[in-house]
């Protein structure tokens, strides 16, 4: 299956934030309870500034979620994120 993107979207898989005091990059724990703020490995993306298995943070304004096979793996939930609502990409 190949997916395209339209309209500024990005397919991104959601990351588990760990807490980790080694980490130099911290989000609040009320931030996460609240669901404000995710974590995610970009998939597929409609903007060149975006490419596959970059980290993002993003806001969950209106979160679209699926679940779907993609690339013949197990089933998995998939974010389907407005350039608008990145914050950052996370590079390390």
């Amino acid at each position: 299956m190949k997916i395209e993107l339209d309209n500024d979207n990005i397919m991104v898989e959601e990351i588990e934030v760990k807490e980790d005091s080694s980490s130099i990059f911290i989000i609040p724990k009320e931030t996460l309870d609240e669901e404000q703020v995710a974590q995610g490995k970009v998939i597929e993306s409609s903007d060149e500034k975006y490419k596959a298995d970059d980290v993002v943070l993003f806001h969950k304004v209106i979160p679209v979620d699926v679940n779907l096979k993609y690339n013949s793996e197990e089933m998995k939930s998939y974010w389907f994120v407005q350039k608008k609502d990145i914050i950052c990409k996370i590079i390390i």
